[in-house]
């Protein structure tokens, strides 16, 4: 009878699968591969562009190390806002999380 890769103790399981489209990663340095189309990849693409990235996937790194931040600093009790000018007014818009 054939073992299951489960059964194998030098079997690398770093990408186990944990539920239906979720796995788990033990390190640091996991890739993942996302296929963006649509509006959500002509933004990229936009990104891309404007921002001088080298590719799409420098874009998203970029975005998660934003979110991230924003997250971080909405748990440390901080309220991250976006300032709107509008003619010598400057309105604080606040980012929603």
């Amino acid at each position: 009878m054939a073992e299951s890769s489960a059964d194998l103790p030098w079997e690398d399981r770093t990408n186990e699968m944990v539920s239906p489209g979720m796995l788990r990663r033990n390190d640091a340095n996991s890739r993942v591969t996302v296929r963006l189309s649509g509006d959500l990849g002509s933004a990229i693409e936009n990104l891309q562009q404007i921002t001088s990235s080298s590719t799409p996937s420098e874009v998203v790194r970029r975005a998660i190390v934003i979110y991230h931040t924003l997250v971080q600093q909405k748990l440390k009790g901080n309220e991250p806002f976006i300032e709107v000018r509008e003619g010598p007014d400057i309105k604080k818009v606040p980012i929603f999380l």
